[in-house]
């Protein structure tokens, strides 16, 4: 599948797959109890009517996020391919993004290297879960030559997020594909280029899904917004 069918396949379950993981956990419950933030919900693994895995979770970073709840879930949809199960996250790819709709591609080698330097006791879907459960956001840019905005699939893309940094390329005009993930200490090897620059924007993370605020439109309740009273 191409990236842009892979974004139709996703817009279509997009919906289903938000209904289906509010029948399986109270949000509102989860706010108002919560003693501190950022809270998040469980991890679902919801199947879609497509017959897609989701991997979902729901983040507020405080109590009146209720008010805009369509913008707090990390969506993570997997697919199986012949070298294993990749996982496409709805995301702002690279910057200057101009489309409604984004992708950041992780691909089976990325879980390894990421289960091997972080020592992780997890493997498939397990794995994951624990990955995007502490990286959930990333702050996309250019390894080098930052001044240069041009958008060229093969140019080299780094992704910050609270455990580390992500490398990989632009995949297409609607996707970034993460090859591998390493620690902030191998930031001091010749794998970015950048090092200063990288590592002063480390914590500059963006949360992905408050970038895709288009979803709003996308995710039209079929009945009573359960998140308001």
């Amino acid at each position: 599948m191409s990236d842009k069918e892979i974004v139709a396949e996703m817009r279509a379950d997009i919906s289903d797959v938000r209904d289906r993981f509010l029948t399986q956990v109270n949000i509102r419950r989860l706010v108002l109890k919560a003693d501190s933030f950022p809270v998040f919900s469980e991890q679902k693994i919801i199947t879609s009517k497509r017959r897609n895995k989701w991997i979902v979770i729901y983040k507020a970073d405080k109590k009146s996020d209720l008010k805009a709840s369509e913008f707090k879930f990390i969506l993570v949809c997997t697919a199986s391919f012949l070298d294993g199960v990749h996982a496409f996250m709805v995301t702002k790819p690279y910057p200057d993004f101009k489309r409604d709709w984004g992708l950041a591609h992780f691909s089976p080698h990325f879980f390894a290297r990421y289960r091997l330097r972080f020592h992780v006791d997890k493997t498939g879907m397990d794995l994951k879960k624990h990955f995007f459960r502490k990286n959930h956001s990333f702050f996309c840019d250019f390894q080098k030559d930052t001044a240069q905005r041009v958008i060229t699939p093969g140019r080299r893309m780094f992704g910050t997020s609270e455990q580390g940094v992500a490398l990989g390329i632009i995949r297409s005009a609607y996707a970034i594909s993460f090859k591998t993930f390493i620690t902030s200490d191998m930031l001091r090897g010749d794998q970015v280029e950048h090092f200063p620059w990288v590592e002063s924007n480390r914590h500059t993370v963006t949360d992905s899904f408050k970038t895709m605020r288009v979803l709003k439109a996308l995710w039209p309740f079929k009945k009573k917004n359960p998140f308001k009273r």
